[in-house]
């Protein structure tokens, strides 16, 4: 998958199938990523195919369609990066 940012790539992963892994040191608060996910309603969400639901985050009564390359960071009980 190409992506413009330089500082991170989506590679292979044991962990969850695919994954982002960085490519150059990153700064303290420095953005990696900005979400731009699709909000669906939960209709259209259970229409997804079962793989794609794998991505989906419930917002209330709407839900998170995340779009690539941020579907792919992994969860972590202790992260280093934090979505703001």
């Amino acid at each position: 998958m190409a992506d413009e940012n330089k500082m991170f790539e989506v590679r292979n992963s044991n962990i969850s199938g695919k994954g982002l892994f960085a490519t150059s040191l990153i700064k303290a608060n420095e953005v990696v990523v900005a979400w731009h996910p699709k909000v669906l309603t939960r209709e259209e969400a259970e229409t997804l195919p079962e793989p794609e639901q794998h991505y989906l985050y419930p917002d209330g009564d709407k839900m998170l369609y995340m779009q690539p390359p941020e579907r792919y960071m992994n969860h972590s009980c202790e992260p280093n990066t934090h979505v703001i």
